[in-house]
């Protein structure tokens, strides 16, 4: 688009991409943060109107947030590639347990 983001808060809305590569382009350029939201055009199709949003439908209502993470790996933030928990390292069947 042109536009730089040096020095500046990144403003972008969730698509099709994974959210974690678009923030690191965005660091990649020197912004300062991101804040990324949801277009109702891509999670509301039928409009935001109780009866075309989630309970009702699939759609996500006018006050649904998206969650999810920046990482591109599995693990724990602080210990990457690890569970956050010891014990969770092993995979046991549910007889084992």
């Amino acid at each position: 688009m042109g536009v730089s983001v040096k020095g500046k808060i990144a403003i972008m809305r969730y698509h099709s991409d994974f959210r974690g590569s678009k923030v690191h382009q965005a660091a990649q350029h020197g912004a300062i943060a991101a804040i990324l939201y949801s277009d109702p055009k891509e999670c509301a199709m039928d409009g935001t109107m109780a009866e075309h949003v989630y309970p009702s439908t699939v759609w996500m209502p006018p006050d649904g947030v998206q969650r999810g993470t920046l990482m591109t790996m599995d693990g724990d933030l602080l210990t990457p590639l690890y569970p956050s928990k010891a014990d969770l390292y092993g995979a046991r069947t549910i007889k084992e347990v």
